[in-house]
């Protein structure tokens, strides 16, 4: 346990922080709500996060800030054995919170405190999500050395911004495969070029293809133009792998979409999604969510233009060599004493 100057302690994050480390994260969400309306309400309810900080709570360690016996902060996450090839630990956009005036201070204090533990234990990419306003806590990630590593937006099912192409658009079907399967490695192969360098861990399998073709639940839209298939954009319920805030049952997700390079700027992939979304409003769904890379500079102009961020996820790569530093200070400075400044 480390006492501070500023009067709040650093201490291991327990169960009987779990109620008070909810209420915490409840009122950040209906602070971001105000600039974020779309946001789901049910975040907003101590019961849809607390059995989630329960359970990450039990099988990783975190930490908490307390003053006077009340909570001021708390931060937890956990361990990726592979991250884009790197073992690593993220924290979710709900796996931390702070308040007070002091609440930039608490939250470097309780990064310092997880952070050692985790390049102790070989994590050297660190993930932490935020809430897109949060302008304390971006900032304070930025003078850590953090960067963008990954953007959640959402958008209602108001009207797509034109101008749109004069193109034919249906739902594709499982005789599709072979197109889909096509534009999807057209995707992947253009993920993988400048700027955004984003390696590939695996192909999409003709299997899954043909699974995501014959949910009814989720829809493949293919775009037709001058009689060849140039694009294609994939909606159903919210996503996995995007950020918990935007999970609902009212939320329709993004999951896939590429335009062939010889068609873009031609209004394709604002069709694509106009369509998309009277499908999802059709089928009851009230908003729609799309998670995307930054580094992708052209997909990331299209998104910004339709859609508003909600959250953010950061990323920050720590020199390996420094696990060799550790065992120098280690072997020689038995009690632990600070090197900082």
């Amino acid at each position: 346990m480390i006492t501070h100057e500023t009067s709040f302690e650093i201490v291991p994050f327990e169960a009987g922080h779990l109620e008070e480390a909810a209420g915490l994260f409840v009122e950040k969400i209906r602070q971001e709500r105000v600039q974020s309306p779309l946001l789901p309400p049910r975040f907003e309810d101590t019961d849809t996060i607390l059995p989630r900080l329960e359970k990450l709570s039990q099988r990783f360690p975190g930490v908490a800030a307390v003053h006077e016996g009340r909570l001021q902060g708390f931060m937890t996450g956990w361990l990726l054995e592979s991250w884009r090839g790197r073992r690593s630990v993220c924290v979710p956009e709900w796996g931390h919170a702070e308040i007070g005036d002091r609440r930039v201070q608490v939250f470097n204090d309780m990064y310092e405190n997880l952070g050692r533990e985790w390049v102790a234990d070989g994590c050297f990419t660190h993930l932490i999500g935020t809430l897109a306003h949060d302008r304390e806590i971006i900032d304070a990630l930025a003078w850590l050395g953090f960067g963008m590593a990954a953007v959640d937006a959402m958008r209602d099912m108001g009207e797509v911004q034109g101008p749109f192409a004069d193109v034919r658009i249906r739902r594709a079907c499982i005789e599709d495969t072979d197109i889909v399967m096509s534009l999807t490695q057209g995707q992947q192969r253009y993920m993988v070029t400048s700027p955004t360098f984003m390696a590939l861990e695996e192909l999409c399998s003709k299997k899954d293809c043909i699974k995501s073709l014959a949910d009814p639940g989720m829809a493949t839209w293919l775009a037709s133009y001058h009689g060849e298939m140039v694009s294609y954009l994939r909606i159903g319920s919210a996503s996995d792998g995007a950020a918990y805030v935007i999970s609902d049952e009212k939320t329709a997700s993004i999951t896939a979409a590429f335009t062939q390079e010889h068609v873009r700027n031609l209004g394709i992939a604002a069709s694509l999604l106009r369509r998309s979304l009277q499908w999802a409003t059709s089928e009851g769904y009230e908003r729609c969510a799309v998670d995307f890379e930054p580094e992708n500079v052209l997909g990331r102009s299209f998104w910004l233009r339709h859609f508003q961020p909600v959250c953010f996820a950061l990323i920050r790569q720590v020199d390996p060599r420094i696990a060799e530093v550790y065992k120098v200070f280690k072997s020689t400075n038995q009690q632990g004493e600070s090197y900082g400044i």
